[in-house]
């Protein structure tokens, strides 16, 4: 599945950004203005709000010389489109979840790399950061389930490969000072499922055991 885009791929990528934007309008919005905000060219725009409005997803409002459109909150189709166009959400809340629940707790739990910047594809893999307390040995039996378990769900849940790197808060420290690549792209711009951001792991307080 493709999670960098509303609709994970199975909707036409203009079809569930134009939906994306309009979940977030409650009381209209213009055609030209969702083509501002979603990069769909306005003729596209105008095209698949007219068949949206005749499934009646779609309700509009004529105000000369504009016509507003906004979502029929009432239709049927509309909670499961919720769910298609809003899976990057929807990956972040079950992963958090699931994180939430585990008997040894990490120190922070990272998704980032094209699932967060959003310029993956269907065959992209999706990147996780387990931060492991320096106090729990890496082969510890809980820890390694509680781990595994989190690269099948993920895969479970989307299709894509889960691509999970274990470390230590001491190994990250170390990796965030020298600069590590991979490092610096998760700290800066990835979701933090839960703990602190890495960042803050770094600190003399944070990376003593």
């Amino acid at each position: 599945m493709d999670v960098s885009i509303p609709g994970g791929g199975l909707l036409d990528r203009r079809v569930g950004s134009l939906i994306a934007a309009l979940l977030g309008v409650e009381h209209g919005v213009t055609g030209r203005a969702l083509s501002r905000t979603t990069g769909v060219p306005q003729a596209t725009v105008s095209r698949i709000l007219r068949r949206l409005a005749n499934l009646g997803l779609v309700l509009e409002e004529p105000v000369p010389p504009a016509t507003l459109y906004r979502l029929n909150r009432e239709h049927l189709l509309l909670s499961g489109l919720c769910g298609l166009v809003s899976v990057q959400g929807e990956l972040r809340d079950r992963a958090a979840h699931e994180v939430a629940g585990w008997r040894v707790r990490p120190d922070a739990v990272i998704c980032y790399g094209s699932a967060v910047r959003g310029d993956g594809d269907s065959d992209s893999d999706i990147d996780l950061l387990v931060v492991r307390p320096n106090t729990v040995a890496p082969d510890e039996p809980t820890w390694e389930r509680q781990v595994s378990g989190l690269s099948r769900l993920v895969t479970a849940w989307t299709g894509n490969r889960a691509s999970v790197i274990e470390m230590s808060r001491r190994e990250v420290g170390a990796g965030l000072d020298s600069g590590e690549p991979f490092l610096r792209n998760a700290d800066e711009q990835g979701w933090p499922l839960t703990g602190v951001r890495l960042r803050d792991l770094v600190t003399s307080s944070a990376i003593a055991p």
